[in-house]
């Protein structure tokens, strides 16, 4: 299959890597000097010279909606997949012609993850509680974090937005939350005008209390769950790939690039309940608005 990748920062060039790995011809919508044979400097141009069958939005979060318009301006009708967040703020609604479309939350198929949600499945959990952090600058150890998007927040920078993976897949194990209260911002000495921690309190369909820390800060990488519930506690490391439950260690296979590969192949399958649709990447969309209402107005926000 022929897939157009538009954009071609760090996350666009893994999608192209990855599916350049499954076999697809992957050409690329970018302005920047690449190795890539494929070039197009539109999407337009894109769309009628390569007509792909698959197209990755891989751009900025803030030019996300401008892309999706572009696509359906030149009438294409295949598959998207669209990197999260889906947009910069809820008040970027869409009409749009395009049906199968999904929202790059990739650690739906990371294999804790999906233990984890298949544990917790038909489950209540007591109280669960999330931390994932960082430290900014070696995110991306090759270039100055200052300029990166992470640290722009008029480009949809932030902690908050870069890790709303804890918000998907919390969502997805636990149903939509029903009210939230929030603080942090742009905490630290980093050299950034986004934010970089927040912590919340959230109240979700089946858990009455979770805690969630995501930050720019930690010196250790660290994306960890527990979760209580009745029938025990689990206690999860997706960076160890491991699920601790009644006294056993799980350890999990993985590699760095597979969650992404078994998300393409999932979409492209078109048999997968478990890829991000369009309206669940929304829904987070509508989340993180809460949260920053909650730490602006600092008050609880209630989901109506």
């Amino acid at each position: 299959m022929r897939v157009l990748v538009i954009g071609y920062g760090s996350i666009g060039q893994r999608h192209r890597d990855v599916l350049t790995k499954l076999g697809h011809e992957v050409g690329v919508v970018t302005r920047r000097e690449t190795p890539c044979e494929e070039i197009f400097e539109t999407i337009a141009d894109g769309v009628a010279d390569w007509s792909p069958g698959y197209v990755v939005i891989a751009s900025a979060t803030n030019e996300h909606l401008k892309d999706i318009k572009q696509l359906d301006d030149c009438g294409y009708k295949g598959v998207v997949l669209i990197e999260k967040p889906l947009f910069a703020s809820k008040l970027d609604v869409l009409e749009t012609s395009l049906s199968d479309k999904f929202v790059g939350y990739n650690l739906r198929f990371h294999p804790v993850v999906r233990q984890l949600q298949n544990r917790l499945s038909g489950l209540d959990a007591i109280t669960v509680q999330v931390y994932a952090g960082q430290h900014l600058p070696d995110w991306r150890p090759h270039r100055n974090y200052r300029e990166s998007y992470s640290a722009k927040k008029s480009k949809g920078g932030g902690v908050l937005r870069d890790l709303s993976h804890e918000l998907d897949y919390l969502m997805w194990m636990l149903g939509s939350w029903k009210r939230l209260t929030a603080n942090g911002g742009q905490l630290s000495e980093l050299e950034i005008d986004s934010e970089d921690v927040v912590t919340m309190l959230v109240e979700f369909e089946r858990c009455p209390a979770a805690v969630i820390q995501l930050n720019y800060l930690d010196s250790q990488l660290r994306r960890e769950i527990v979760a209580v519930t009745s029938q025990g506690t689990f206690k999860a490391d997706l960076i160890a790939s491991s699920i601790e439950y009644d006294g056993d260690i799980y350890q999990f296979e993985t590699s760095r690039n597979q969650t992404y590969l078994d998300q393409h192949q999932a979409i492209l399958s078109g048999g997968s309940i478990d890829a991000c649709t369009f309206e669940e990447g929304f829904e987070v969309v509508a989340m993180i608005d809460a949260i920053e209402r909650s730490m602006g107005e600092d008050r609880w926000i209630t989901n109506e």
